[in-house]
């Protein structure tokens, strides 16, 4: 009996050996397809950059990916089900920054203190956040867009695509920062806000760059502030808010890669480094620039750190404005 024993104990050790150093191990992953949940529409400039992503990746990721498209509630509907999978590496997200900045402080979501709620991976590209006027108005720049706003008080008329959006906070922290009343309408998104201005319903209008580009190029409508510290590549004439005095807590969505919390560390990194080569590729750097798309690397780290920032950021401009949940 003493034998038996002994001799299992020893089969096991054997075993244990040669065994893999954990089903989570990155020599392990992957071993069968994965799922991208996008939680927005295909077509749109989330699941472009997200498919364009996954086509890169295919040299350097060992398995496919399927691309699924959740949508509803904001994005939010999609990123509460990747926080819900299982975190084996196997369901991960694609997502516009602001489902996961913004949307805790508008609604009653799932997930309450991002980042804690879900692991970053990566990010790879940014959009541009631009307030744009009709060709002809005599409004050059957002200085003088102020200032006739503090000289009109609630004359000037601005348009958004969407309560709680990023075009939306960032027009409330211009307004916050100046003290100016302008008149605020929300649209049902871009599109209605572009043929708003267009037609002369809205003196100015905050939207999608990528939704007005045949616009823009065709003098129909001009860019007069890129939100942010710095001009954007897509528009070099254009100056950012800070050039011009004003604060730039706002700045353009970012996308990123994420997963479920408990995600292995060996599989974070496995995605990262894989879609960091994705990234780089030729292929995936002409359909950023084709679509009005500019590259933005951040690791897991920076990520995770720039996601905290920006939720309490924007959470304090959305309480400020008095327009949150």
């Amino acid at each position: 009996m003493i034998k038996m024993v002994k001799a299992l104990l020893l089969t096991l050790l054997f075993v244990a050996i040669l065994a893999p150093s954990g089903w989570g191990a990155s020599d392990q992953y992957p071993r069968r397809p994965i799922q991208m949940i996008v939680c927005f529409g295909a077509g749109g400039g989330t699941d472009l950059s997200g498919r364009a992503l996954v086509e890169a990746g295919k040299p350097f990721i060992a398995q496919p990916i399927a691309v699924v498209n959740r949508v509803g509630a904001a994005g939010t509907v999609g990123a509460f089900e990747v926080m819900q999978a299982k975190p084996d590496g196997y369901t991960v997200g694609w997502a516009p920054s602001g489902v996961l900045t913004n949307q805790p402080h508008l609604t009653d979501v799932p997930f309450k203190q991002p980042p804690d709620d879900y692991q970053p991976v990566i990010a790879t590209a940014e959009m541009a956040l631009v307030m744009a006027v009709k060709a002809d108005s005599p409004r050059k720049n957002l200085r003088e867009l102020v200032d006739y706003a503090k000289a009109n008080p609630r004359k000037l008329r601005w348009g958004h695509p969407g309560i709680g959006t990023l075009d939306h906070i960032a027009m409330e922290a211009i307004k916050l920062q100046t003290g100016i009343e302008v008149t605020m309408t929300p649209f049902g998104g871009d599109a209605e806000v572009i043929t708003a201005l267009l037609g002369g319903h809205i003196d100015a209008g905050a939207f999608n760059p990528q939704s007005g580009m045949a616009l823009f190029q065709a003098g129909m409508i001009r860019p007069i502030v890129v939100q942010g510290d710095s001009r954007n590549p897509i528009f070099p004439d254009v100056p950012s808010a800070k050039e011009m005095g004003f604060e730039s807590k706002v700045k353009g969505p970012y996308l990123i890669l994420y997963g479920p919390k408990g995600m292995p560390k060996e599989i974070v990194q496995y995605l990262h480094d894989n879609f960091k080569k994705a990234m780089e590729t030729d292929a995936f750097q002409k359909i950023l620039k084709t679509n009005g798309f500019t590259q933005l690397y951040l690791g897991t780290e920076a990520l995770t750190e720039r996601l905290r920032q920006d939720y309490v950021v924007l959470g304090n401009i959305i309480k400020q404005a008095g327009i949150g949940k």
